[in-house]
């Protein structure tokens, strides 16, 4: 029995072969095993840390040169913004003869751009001491997207160099007034409330018309008409006061209206068919 308890004690004394870590693993100091991409991962971090640390205390300016781009480019987005909002204001001078270059001047001077028609414009500039409403006018309340505002504005505009509110330099005078019963503020406050005033009307011009082609066919699209090169039965002629009756047959398929239909229809936003009608 001796020599069994012997074998016993060495095989208790004895250590077993050493276990090698698996692939990809190493034995720490407390004798746990560690992947061995932890370790690669944490010195990366280490070193990562360490380079940032010295870069911000040998002072290599990196960092302040960046926050202060950044600084810039807020300024210099701040710039573009309002340079937008500027060039955002599109201005057709009508009515102001005489004035148009001094004008064109002080609206350019803001940032604005000048046009010269109707539907690209944002604010018409009218001399308000002028009683007369031309197609650039009609045509900028007839789209309802547009003010129409006295050339104060702008020249006040120009003298204190910023953009005035809008709200008290609408156009109007007492003989505008009495003529049509409503500011165009109201007017073109309506034609947003509800549609534009030629919405589903076709309209052809005739020869003779006191208002030039082209002006007058911007005025019927602002106003949401339709444009027409050749009549059809069921359109509105647009033809001189005095001009000739016509024909028996015409009568019976065709309307005729005046410039005062163009104008009173527009400026009061109401249709009315009647009152304006060649017969």
């Amino acid at each position: 029995r001796k020599p069994e308890e012997d074998t016993a004690e060495d095989s208790l004394s004895t250590p077993g072969p050493s276990k090698k870590p698996r692939g990809g693993e190493e034995a720490n100091e407390s004798g746990r095993r560690r992947p061995a991409g932890r370790k690669l991962s944490l010195e990366k971090e280490s070193a990562s840390q360490d380079s940032q640390e010295g870069a911000a205390i040998g002072g290599s300016g990196r960092k302040p040169r960046r926050e202060g781009g950044r600084a810039a480019a807020s300024a210099a987005d701040g710039a573009s913004s309002q340079g937008e909002a500027d060039r955002s204001i599109c201005i057709l001078i009508s009515n102001c003869k005489g004035q148009e270059e001094a004008l064109r001047k002080k609206a350019e001077g803001l940032g604005a751009k000048v046009v010269d028609t109707a539907p690209r414009c944002t604010h018409v500039v009218v001399d308000t001491s002028k009683h007369s409403v031309t197609g650039k006018i009609l045509a900028a309340v007839a789209s309802g997207n547009c003010f129409v505002l006295s050339k104060e504005w702008l020249e006040r505009s120009a003298r204190e160099k910023r953009w005035l509110p809008e709200d008290s330099w609408w156009y109007t005078n007492e003989t505008y007034l009495n003529t049509y019963r409503l500011t165009m503020k109201e007017c073109v406050e309506k034609v947003k409330a509800t549609s534009r005033i030629f919405s589903g009307l076709s309209f052809y011009l005739q020869k003779g018309f006191e208002m030039d082609a082209n002006e007058c066919q911007i005025v019927i699209e602002s106003a949401g008409g339709q444009w027409l090169k050749s009549p059809t039965p069921d359109c509105i002629v647009l033809a001189k006061k005095d001009a000739a009756s016509p024909g028996k047959r015409a009568r019976l398929t065709q309307e005729k209206q005046s410039i005062d239909f163009l104008k009173f229809c527009i400026l009061q936003h109401k249709l009315d068919r009647e009152a304006w009608r060649i017969s």
